[in-house]
């Protein structure tokens, strides 16, 4: 079987300076927001009205973390796909392929509302560079799954059966909704 687009696309020297660039942009923003989570969680018991904004940006900063985690993982795996958890990993490259596009949906979301605006302060540069970055790791993400899916059909003779991830990831949403409509309530 032959190579994915997406998986030639990720694997070229091109598409990794951009990714190393794109990790200089994101990974400090992640930082940052992994740091400041307990400081909203706590901000949010003072003040109810803003939980909501503050439930998105700590989700986003933990998606972005699981993400990560899963990046990691899925470097270790590549050469022994069969010694490890595929399943998690790709849920975990899920979360973190998820929260990177609602960041991405977010940051264009700002380019505009930056456009419309006629005075102030400018930061549409700002954010359609951090989409770019993100959309960048979107792309690395899918890429990643695509390698260790052809990776483990290489060596063991058996397809990765991915209907696990997608049950798994369909009960983290739902879990994820019920609770941020409760806590909204």
């Amino acid at each position: 079987m032959g190579t994915h687009l997406i998986d030639r696309l990720t694997a070229t020297l091109g598409f990794r300076a951009l990714f190393v660039l794109s990790a200089v942009l994101v990974l400090p923003v992640l930082a940052l927001g992994l740091l400041s989570t307990s400081a909203f969680l706590m901000t949010a018991m003072w003040q109810p009205q803003a939980v909501v904004g503050m439930l998105g940006f700590v989700s986003s900063s933990l998606g972005g973390a699981i993400g990560v985690v899963g990046w990691v993982l899925s470097l270790v795996a590549a050469r022994n796909p069969e010694r490890y958890n595929l399943t998690a990993i790709f849920v975990c490259l899920a979360v973190g392929i998820v929260t990177a596009l609602a960041v991405t949906i977010y940051s264009i979301g700002q380019v505009v509302d930056e456009l419309d605006r006629e005075w102030g302060l400018r930061f549409e540069a700002v954010f359609g560079v951090f989409a770019i970055a993100t959309t960048i790791w979107v792309l690395d993400g899918i890429g990643r799954m695509q390698v260790l899916a052809r990776r483990y059909r290489e060596r063991t003779g058996r397809v990765f059966d991915g209907l696990s991830v997608a049950m798994l990831l369909v009960a983290l949403v739902l879990a994820a909704a019920a609770s941020f409509g409760t806590l909204t309530l």
